[in-house]
């Protein structure tokens, strides 16, 4: 009798969790097809097997979904998935609360069916508004693929695309120019192998890398070549690290007796900024061994998909957002006929006017403020875009010093001097 019970309890446990599984179930076939395509109305074929023909059905639209968001459809925009990457939290709301049925342009048709096994497969056709799963997935923070973004962001696949450089963390009070990097790595081993490890790992995720420990070997080269010429060994990090995202890699290892264990912290900087787009520690755990190379590989095999998944993400965000600069513009001693509240010299048009409206024509979604200011001082902020859509290239801090530098000048004629100091993601202008 009890064994009955338990069977009947049993069985009612495993049809509970079949039903949810089946309520929340999202794909795991690829068997969708393109029927065609109307502007943002596209039409699917897709097929799903289930014990029941109505949960096939169901099945079967939710996998034509997710075909377009996560795996990519053949002929439909490159085969390219619509998004850069999963994003779990949304994928439970969407089928969870049937909001994916929001997305459809009508009602599915269901073509036929047959039977597999013991089973039920079904073939139905699906229409899918994109505009509005687009729509969907932006509201939820999700970052869209290059292949299906709007024309003026697809040109910046390239910075969709970042070119990685992996160097060692430095502690507090040390040499931190490159000349003390070289010297730090060459004095300790297990990081020179975490940052070949580390790099290693980006690399066979499909980053582009620069290798910094080549870099290393060769500053005595350099160091000649840049002979005479002003240049300090701070400077020489900057010119000598190219690329779009500086990964810092720090690593602790704690020996007890003849056991060890190792932590691994990977941070992620955007280089001309230096604003921090994602962190992450790794543990080794314990092992049997004081082998700082041997802990060093086991916590670097913890790096995981989801820490690029966030890099990605984070990288995208600033490419869609636009980098932050701090402008602030002061007044020099020297200058005592003019200041921000009167006339330019040259085209005697109201100095933060124009100013105003030529950081409205270069700001990145239109995200710029210059609220704070006097006669004597303004402080601003823009957002400048990684990309410049017009040419086709990437727009850096340098091209955007550059255009301020030529503004000024068009205003302030001979008469008066533009003094331009940057810091990082911070441009101090004095007028003289």
């Amino acid at each position: 009798m009890m064994r009955q019970s338990f069977f009947r309890i049993t069985a009612s446990v495993i049809a509970m969790v079949f039903t949810v599984a089946m309520a929340l179930a999202i794909p795991t076939t690829s068997d969708v097809t393109l029927e065609g395509r109307d502007g943002d109305e596209v039409t699917l074929i897709s097929a799903a097997v289930a014990p029941k023909s109505a949960a096939a059905e169901t099945l079967a639209v939710k996998q034509a979904l997710f075909a377009i968001m996560e795996r990519g459809v053949e002929g439909l925009n490159g085969g390219q998935p619509m998004l850069l990457s999963p994003n779990k939290a949304f994928n439970y709301t969407f089928y969870k609360e049937n909001k994916y049925l929001n997305c459809l342009a009508g009602n599915p048709l269901k073509l036929d069916e047959s039977k597999v096994g013991g089973e039920r497969r079904v073939r139905v056709k699906v229409r899918v508004n994109l505009a509005r799963l687009k729509a969907d997935l932006a509201a939820a923070g999700c970052i869209l693929s290059p292949a299906w973004q709007d024309k003026g962001r697809a040109s910046s696949t390239a910075s969709l695309n970042p070119t990685i450089v992996v160097v060692p963390y430095m502690p507090a009070g040390t040499d931190d120019s490159f000349e003390g990097m070289k010297a730090f790595i060459d004095s300790l081993p297990a990081v020179r192998h975490a940052l070949n490890a580390v790099s290693s790992q980006f690399a066979a995720h499909g980053y582009k890398t620069r290798d910094f420990t080549t870099m290393a070997a060769n500053s005595k080269t350099d160091d000649l070549l840049m002979e005479g010429t002003q240049t300090d060994a701070a400077t020489m990090v900057i010119q000598q690290l190219p690329g779009d995202i500086v990964v810092r890699v720090q690593l602790d290892v704690a020996n007890e007796g003849n056991k060890g264990q190792c932590a691994l912290t990977v941070d992620a900087v955007e280089r001309q900024t230096a604003a921090k787009l994602c962190s992450a520690s790794f543990s080794s755990g314990q092992y049997m061994t004081t082998n700082a190379i041997l802990l060093t590989d086991n916590a670097v095999k913890k790096i995981e998909k989801p820490f690029f998944s966030q890099l990605e993400q984070a990288f995208a965000r600033t490419v869609e957002n636009g980098r932050e600069m701090k402008l602030e513009f002061l007044l020099g001693d020297t200058v005592a006929d003019w200041d921000f509240d009167t006339e330019t010299p040259v085209t005697e048009a109201d100095f933060k006017e124009v100013l105003e409206e030529w950081l409205r024509s270069r700001a990145c979604g239109g995200v710029y403020d210059m609220s704070q200011n006097n006669d004597k001082f303004i402080a601003a902020s823009i957002n400048i875009p990684l990309w410049d859509a017009e040419k086709g290239r990437s727009y850096t801090l340098g091209n955007f010093n550059s255009e301020l530098r030529k503004f000024l000048k068009s205003h302030l004629g001979d008469a008066y001097r533009a003094k331009v100091t940057a810091m990082g993601q911070k441009l101090i202008i004095t007028i003289e």
